[in-house]
């Protein structure tokens, strides 16, 4: 299974029109110091307008080369209300999953919970992260339709 696989089973649950979900998220405009492969946010009062911020790890060893860099993910994990791993096998995250972060799974077609992330009290949200999000969004969205003239 793939990184972009797993990237597809997020997006499809947290999606439009509950959540906002965006790819390859970076903390700042300029030169980014930290990525997340995914934001999620929930677009309705009901949910809390909560954000979910997931990193994808398709094997053990990039599992432990996460966990050597915890300021990468810091970065962005600040902002958050939630924080995941997101792998396509269980044992690729042992005993070694920090307190901060819950765990999803692939199974059959989609994600399965295995540890629940528990609540981050996030840091305000500067202009710099929105920037970025906003950012991402543009770069995502599908071209506009030429003008009929």
């Amino acid at each position: 299974m793939t990184s972009n696989e797993i990237l597809k089973r997020i997006k499809a649950k947290f999606a439009a029109p509950a959540y906002a979900t965006f790819a390859n998220v970076a903390d700042s405009t300029g030169i980014a110091n930290g990525r997340a492969d995914a934001i999620s946010m929930a677009a309705w009062k009901s949910r809390g307008y909560l954000l979910h911020g997931f990193e994808i790890k398709i094997s053990r060893g990039d599992w432990l080369r996460e966990l050597k860099q915890p300021a990468k993910t810091e970065r962005l994990q600040k902002y958050c209300d939630h924080w995941w791993i997101v792998v396509s096998d269980e044992s690729i995250v042992r005993d070694d999953l920090p307190s901060t972060w819950g765990l999803m799974v692939a199974k059959g077609v989609g994600l399965a919970t295995v540890v629940k992330a528990p609540k981050i009290v996030p840091v305000p949200t500067d202009r710099e992260f929105l920037a970025s999000l906003l950012r991402t969004a543009i770069y995502s969205a599908p071209a506009e339709p030429a003008a009929i003239i």
